[in-house]
């Protein structure tokens, strides 16, 4: 590949995880609300009388939670490095005849 069509190429991706890390981003008030309202309906239960479900669910929003955020984070950190189109990048996206010559 030419290297004006690798930097687009690179730049394009870049473009595409950063919108869909915000994408990813605008769901955390929903779900740190759900996070939040059952941390309130369970609080005043103590952890060892919870009922399985209970326990359940607050661990699987505090686990959604936890992946919702690295999540983005890592579609963030790869549009960055996508968006800079070091070496390593034209390297990965270089076809074998251009490495070749």
């Amino acid at each position: 590949m030419k290297a004006p069509f690798v930097f687009l190429l690179s730049r394009a991706l870049s473009i595409y995880l950063f919108v869909w890390g915000c994408t990813e981003l605008s769901y955390l008030p929903q779900r740190l609300y759900e996070l939040s309202y059952l941390l309130k309906t369970f609080s005043s239960v103590v952890p060892d009388l919870m009922s399985d479900s209970q326990q359940f669910s607050l661990h699987y929003r505090e686990v959604d939670v936890f992946f919702l955020l690295f999540r983005t984070a890592m579609l963030f950190v790869a549009s960055g490095v996508l968006y800079r189109c070091g070496p390593a990048v034209r390297r990965f996206f270089a076809s074998e005849a251009d490495t070749d010559a």
